[in-house]
């Protein structure tokens, strides 16, 4: 991946402050190879954790945004 793409990722994963606690520094100053590793393994755990802790608390959400016609229909049905 090229650098840009990886800030991109980083930010889309919300991995800024992962880097932070992994590397001691800011994502921007960490290098290509160690911010790939932290993607894939992100990316990794994403696909694999298919247990949810709060999945009612995450229903009840979706519910009330649909109610108040904040989320539409086709986005709750997509959504599960």
């Amino acid at each position: 991946m090229d650098r840009k793409t990886l800030y991109f990722k980083i930010v889309e994963l919300g991995l800024k402050d992962e880097c932070v606690k992994r590397f001691g520094k800011n994502y921007t100053q960490v290098s290509n190879v160690e911010l790939e590793k932290l993607i894939i393994e992100c990316e990794t755990n994403l696909k694999t954790n298919t247990s949810c802790k709060n999945c009612d608390k995450l229903n009840k959400l979706i519910n009330i945004l649909a109610k108040k016609h904040i989320l539409l229909k086709s986005e709750v049905y997509s959504l599960g």
